[in-house]
C-alpha cells in the first residue's frame, strides 16, 4: 500500500510527512498522529483534511506504510495492514 488513487499534491504532502518521520526522525505524535491498537499498533498521522498516512513502529523507528483516503481509513480491518517485519 502506497498512494492509491490519491490526488497528486496530497502524495507530495503525504512524502514530505513520511521524509519527516522516516528520515529526519520526527515524531509521528508531533505531526497529530495516533496510534491504532486494532490495527496492530499502525500510526495514523492525518495528510490534509481527506486523507492519512500510515505508520508501522519497527524497533525504534518508523516505515512508512502509505496513504489512503480518510472513508477508506475508516473501514479498515486487522488484517488489511500488512506490517514489515
Amino acid at each position: 500500500m502506497r498512494h492509491s488513487r490519491i490526488p497528486s499534491r496530497v502524495g507530495k504532502k503525504a512524502n514530505q510527512i513520511a521524509s519527516k518521520i522516516v528520515k529526519d526522525g520526527v515524531s509521528p505524535f508531533a505531526l497529530g498522529g495516533k496510534r491504532l491498537p486494532s490495527l496492530g499498533g499502525t500510526i495514523s498521522v492525518p495528510v490534509m483534511r481527506r486523507y492519512r498516512a500510515l505508520f508501522a513502529a519497527i524497533d525504534s523507528a518508523f516505515e512508512y506504510l502509505g496513504c489512503i483516503s480518510h472513508e477508506r481509513y475508516n473501514k479498515l480491518q486487522p488484517e488489511s495492514v500488512t506490517h514489515p517485519r
